[in-house]
């Protein structure tokens, strides 16, 4: 911390009050720079100053908060050791032997696992499965 030891100078402050704040606090800035680069003796020249650990702890404004009670559920839970599991985004897929997205663009249940799909005795010759299993999917997206 830097102090100014000297007094202020009333009779200068009323004559001329913005001049006199304007070398005050230039002659306070100077004061502060000074004690920072007497930090930095120590350390070869740079661009940046270690400042030495705090020695004065400040209060809080207002006490800390108070922990809230649990709810119905979290009592539940912890009588029954029921704990919170959190699913991984990415899921190895054995049939391609690499990591997929669980959800999303190329995931798990992507169209390329099913590079063979059998044609059944009912089905209209010259039609595509394929195209089949995407015109049923989209079906079943426009009922939801």
């Amino acid at each position: 911390v830097a102090f100014d030891p000297s007094p202020v100078d009333d009779a200068a402050l009323k004559a001329e009050k913005e001049p006199y704040l304007h070398a005050l606090a230039r002659d306070c800035t100077q004061l502060l720079f000074n004690r920072l680069w007497a930090l930095q003796d120590g350390q070869p020249s740079s661009r940046s100053i270690a400042l030495p650990k705090r020695t004065t702890l400040l209060p809080r404004e207002k006490p800390l908060p108070k922990p809230k009670p649990p709810t119905r559920w979290e009592k539940f839970a912890a009588t029954k050791g029921i704990a919170k599991k959190k699913k991984e985004r990415m899921v190895y897929d054995e049939d391609l032997q690499k990591w997929v997205p669980r959800y999303g663009y190329q995931r798990v249940r992507d169209m390329d696992k099913d590079w063979a799909i059998p044609a059944k005795t009912t089905d209209a010759p010259g039609s595509d499965p394929f195209e089949e299993k995407i015109k049923l999917a989209k079906d079943q997206r426009g009922r939801q």
